[in-house]
């Protein structure tokens, strides 16, 4: 059974990771930001596959990576999920750009067939759904950081401004300014895949791609991050 993420707290399970490979720790952890996790991961590559490859990764990046995580606020927990879910949204960001060429080309595929079938419709109305959530998703991958991470948070993690400046150690004012030129480029950049979009529309089409009830952390997939990080644990 998972412990309770009570029992020690997000960031003291991250230092105690940072020590060794304590079975506790990592339940603690499993269960104070798994949901989340997953919810991120599915969001971000709207893709159950990818998204458990990103949960694994994600998992094991934290093990390597616990040592890094330094509270910088009087709730240190609340500072180690907002570190956690940045190391989440960019080994997934990651993983969808290594494997994102093929993806662009079918979706660029998919757009290109909707404007043969009805050239006179925008693009936004003549693309399927899933479509527009690819490319938009393919695109935001390819961002630079910071900006790639800040829309990333804002958007697919739903975190305020203040979460997201918190991750990225930076004043509240300059992670906005990160979230609106994060906006600015990732809308020249589908502009120059043929789909030109309004900074409103792109930001609630970033926003509609959370939309989805994914529901809690699936069993199967918590069963592997448990056999994975018991495997990753265990000397060789």
């Amino acid at each position: 059974m998972i412990p309770s993420a009570t029992s020690l707290g997000l960031a003291r399970s991250l230092a105690i990771l940072a020590e060794g490979r304590d079975n506790t720790a990592w339940g603690c952890l499993i269960a104070g930001v798994g949901n989340d996790l997953w919810r991120l991961s599915l969001h971000l590559s709207g893709d159950r596959n990818l998204a458990e490859d990103a949960m694994q990764e994600t998992l094991l990046q934290l093990r390597d990576l616990a040592g890094r995580f330094k509270p910088h606020s009087e709730n240190p927990d609340q500072d180690a999920r907002r570190w956690i879910l940045g190391v989440a949204a960019n080994t997934c960001l990651h993983l969808m750009r290594r494997r994102g060429r093929e993806q662009g080309r079918d979706v660029r595929a998919g757009l290109h067939q909707a404007a043969d079938r009805s050239p006179a419709v925008k693009p936004e109305d003549a693309m399927e759904r899933e479509e527009t959530a690819a490319l938009v998703r393919h695109e935001l991958a390819k961002l630079p950081d910071p900006y790639r991470s800040a829309l990333a948070l804002h958007f697919l993690g739903e975190h305020d401004m203040a979460e997201v400046a918190g991750f990225l150690r930076v004043p509240v004012a300059t992670a906005k300014t990160h979230v609106h030129r994060g906006l600015e480029r990732l809308r020249q950049q589908l502009a120059r895949v043929g789909v030109a979009l309004s900074l409103t529309i792109l930001a609630g089409m970033l926003q509609d791609l959370t939309a989805a009830e994914v529901g809690a952390l699936p069993a199967s997939v918590a069963d592997q991050c448990h056999s994975l990080l018991e495997a990753a644990r265990t000397p060789s």
